[in-house]
């Protein structure tokens, strides 16, 4: 029987896709307000890990924040989303490790806005705490494609003690 999980000839994994090159090929129009797809993709991601949370009660326990600091000052300008929502669980960490994993599309998302903030903003920090099988998982990192080591953890718990990002 053929096992099409592995690689016959050299029993080698996949390669994941070159995402420097993907984004690259990413056209994203080059306006003064260019920031907003990747704002867009950050609240849509809060939003879901709000809803996985809290459910039916979106409404009245769910928090997204957005902080927008330095609009003036491009090399200065900054953006925040933070929620209270499920954070990088170990199902989401792995999606999120994972390009194109379909996790996303799902919930009718492209999966590409942790991707697509590279072609506008030379940071992307994430700080997450999440609830694991028997304990809590804390993640403060800095997320760099174009870094072979694309995840860079920082020592420290984030500022916040509520599960999620807030």
């Amino acid at each position: 029987m053929l096992d099409l999980d592995r690689d016959t000839e050299t029993d080698e994994p996949l390669w994941k896709p070159d995402m420097t090159v993907v984004l690259e090929r990413t056209n994203l129009p080059t306006t003064a307000d260019n920031f907003l797809l990747p704002i867009y993709e950050a609240i849509s991601n809060a939003v879901d890990g709000v809803e996985a949370r809290h459910g039916s009660n979106i409404g009245s326990a769910g928090k997204v924040c957005i902080h927008i600091s330095n609009l003036n000052s491009p090399n200065e300008f900054e953006a925040e989303i933070m929620d209270n929502g499920i954070g990088l669980d170990a199902d989401n960490f792995r999606s999120f490790r994972t390009p194109f994993s379909g996790h996303k599309m799902r919930r009718n998302g492209r999966g590409f806005g942790r991707f697509i903030a590279f072609k506008v903003f030379q940071d992307v920090r994430y700080r997450s705490r999440a609830e694991g099988k028997d304990n809590t998982l804390v993640k403060n990192f800095r997320f760099d494609i174009y870094n072979q080591n694309e995840i860079r953890y920082h020592d420290g718990d984030p500022s916040f003690l509520a599960l999620g990002f807030l």
